[in-house]
């Protein structure tokens, strides 16, 4: 039995350390009040000064304190728990050391202590770790997670809220967008995944930008700009052009410049990312589409009506697509392929049937004999009437 519990101890361990590294937040390893490691290790336990606080039958909870910073704790089982943190929404500023010693209960620390131990960062991402752990522990879904601390979000607005009143008496405030899910949104562009993208807008500007600092409205500009550089070239990597990329990029940063409100800066913020999402999902869709698929569509329905709008339709990309598809392909357009492919089955009828020429016509969607006459004449040289009866021969 002692064998299997040291056991266990190691592989969470293994798993805390892993899992500290990829998120870089501090994390602590608890049997009861008793601190077994912490990760990275040496870190000064901050959660200490909190184990009474929490509540002791909540599983899972994202402890908050009025001075802007938070924990997200894990229990695994009766014996052990995982405490996350701390993570600070804004930055750790010297007049703020004094309040944090006292109210993490830690005087003893030295200020290069509480620096080095206390991180930035975002509720999302700390939501989305404590969503690992305790699938890795208890099979949970992110899903579930994310619903149990969903209450627990009301804490964190009046945290927001008397932050703000009390930087209010300064400058205005700026933005920071969260490093880990501008790495997600950029490999989301990059992929030209307009459904990820979507998915990631709302919480990224709802949990994902933190107060860093007073600041002008200027700077969001330069946030916006920053941005919008960073999604020029995620889209550049994921196959856009270089000059539709950098016109797009050029004219959202012209337009930036005469707006005054955060709010319409914030929504451009999330107009441009899908837009250039869009612009890749686009050239992948010419990429991947080949026209061997195209070619089969025309000549299953060359006893039907068929224009290059349907086809592009039917393929689900523009007419523009699809020409360049057939250039880059067949080096032919979509029309002139179309009439080649009805010709082509014009011949055999008049090898192998007794059908006129007129009826042939009709048969392949011509719009009149006269037409069919005029292209095939166009194509082969003769009239169908001299091809049948040179093939008779």
């Amino acid at each position: 039995m002692k064998e299997e519990m040291t056991e266990k101890l190691l592989q969470m361990k293994d798993f805390c350390g892993i899992v500290q590294r990829l998120w870089g937040h501090p994390l602590y390893l608890y049997d009861s009040s008793e601190l077994i490691a912490s990760f990275p290790e040496g870190t000064a336990p901050f959660a200490k000064g909190i184990l009474e606080d929490l509540q002791e039958q909540s599983s899972l909870q994202i402890h908050t304190l009025q001075i802007g910073l938070f924990f997200g704790v894990l229990r695994i089982d009766e014996k052990y728990r995982i405490i996350a943190g701390p993570l600070s929404l804004y930055p750790l500023q010297q007049e703020r050391l004094p309040l944090i010693r006292h109210e993490l209960k830690c005087m003893e620390w030295s200020d290069e202590e509480i620096l080095l131990g206390i991180t930035g960062g975002s509720y999302g991402s700390l939501q989305d770790l404590l969503a690992l752990l305790n699938h890795h522990f208890h099979g949970c879904s992110a899903q579930e997670t994310l619903l149990s601390l969903r209450p627990q979000e009301d804490a964190l607005r009046q945290i927001q809220t008397s932050q703000l009143t009390i930087q209010e008496e300064g400058p205005a405030i700026n933005y920071h967008l969260d490093h880990r899910m501008e790495q997600i949104t950029l490999t989301a562009i990059r992929s030209g995944d307009i459904e990820k993208t979507t998915e990631l807008l709302t919480p990224l500007f709802q949990r994902n930008f933190r107060l860093i600092h007073h600041s002008s409205l200027n700077q969001l500009k330069a946030l916006f700009i920053c941005v919008t550089t960073l999604a020029t070239r995620a889209a550049i990597d994921g196959g856009a052009g270089y000059m539709r990329a950098f016109t797009l990029s050029d004219s959202y940063i012209a337009r930036i410049e005469t707006i005054e409100d955060d709010r319409i800066i914030l929504n451009m913020i999330s107009e441009m990312i899908l837009t250039f999402t869009r612009l890749v999902r686009e050239q992948q869709m010419i990429l991947h589409h080949s026209s061997d698929t195209c070619v089969r569509y025309i000549k299953d329905h060359l006893y039907q009506p068929l224009h290059v709008e349907e086809l592009a339709r039917e393929m689900h990309i523009s007419r523009s697509q699809l020409g360049r598809i057939f250039q880059r392909d067949l080096k032919i357009s979509p029309a002139a392929f179309i009439m080649q492919c009805r010709l082509e089955e014009s011949t055999r009828h008049l090898d192998y049937t007794d059908k006129s020429v007129g009826e042939i016509s009709a048969l392949l969607c011509f719009s009149s004999e006269s037409h069919y006459i005029d292209a095939f004449k166009k194509h082969y040289g003769m009239t169908p009437g001299a091809y049948r009866e040179r093939e008779r021969i």
